[in-house]
């Protein structure tokens, strides 16, 4: 059994909303005059354009763009193109074999992106095929900054892989 979903409140009074924005989706209003009010003189204007253009921005060239500065370690343009907008949530940024812009960052030690991409969503326990996840690979690689980073956003330290080895194993083994 799922929790009900809280009902949503307006964005101007806080009264129970019967209205959504049609542009973003994501505010509410209990009537017209609220909703006029927050797009003109409460900043939602601004805020449906941002939405908007980050949308725009996401296309699959951006999303190539942002994999090829991961790989080469371009924290200015990978920084760049996460923060205006490119998806970095996993289920679009697949490149090899399940390996993940996460995974790739991680793999080549490039911390300042693993935090943005951290900090823009990315899944930071989603295993590849074989059950390696970023923090493996970074303990594996002996990425300290890297395996640091992902444990203060919360990566799970006791994820196995398939064959049963963790990211401590892997540390010892390579003498990290």
């Amino acid at each position: 059994m799922s929790a009900a979903q809280p009902a949503p409140v307006c964005a101007h009074c806080g009264k129970a909303a019967v209205l959504q924005c049609v542009r973003c989706k994501t505010s509410f209003y209990c009537r017209r005059k609220c909703q006029k009010f927050h797009w003109s003189r409460g900043g939602h204007k601004g805020y449906c354009a941002t939405v908007e253009e980050r949308a725009a921005f996401d296309t699959p060239k951006n999303r190539l763009r942002l994999l090829t500065a991961v790989l080469q370690g371009d924290t200015r343009t990978a920084l760049d193109l996460i923060l205006r907008g490119v998806d970095v949530r996993n289920d679009n940024t697949r490149v090899f074999p399940g390996l993940t812009l996460l995974c790739s960052a991680a793999l080549n030690g490039h911390v300042a992106i693993v935090r943005a991409l951290l900090n823009a969503g990315a899944d930071k326990d989603l295993a590849t095929n074989n059950g390696v996840t970023p923090l493996y690979i970074a303990a594996q690689n002996g990425h300290a900054a890297v395996v640091r980073a992902l444990l203060d956003a919360g990566a799970d330290k006791d994820l196995v892989r398939n064959d049963g080895r963790t990211p401590l194993f892997m540390a010892a083994k390579n003498g990290h």
